[in-house]
């Protein structure tokens, strides 16, 4: 279940955390020892989605499309 409220600034979807910063959303997950940090957009459900397709990648041992 991700953790989220409303007007909260950041979420969790498995390992992949998603955090506002400014008006602009990020998502931070390791990966191979590295941290990434890409940028998703404005949209919430958009960085929520792609953090969702992102963890499965992890957790299945592909390489995430960010």
């Amino acid at each position: 279940m991700p953790r989220v409220t409303k007007g909260c600034t950041s979420f969790w979807i498995g390992r992949v955390q998603g955090y506002l910063r400014g008006r602009t959303w990020y998502l931070c997950y390791h990966e191979h020892g590295h941290r990434r940090r890409p940028r998703v957009g404005r949209d919430v459900a958009a960085a929520r989605t792609l953090a969702a397709h992102t963890n499965a990648q992890l957790e299945s041992g592909e390489r995430p499309v960010l």
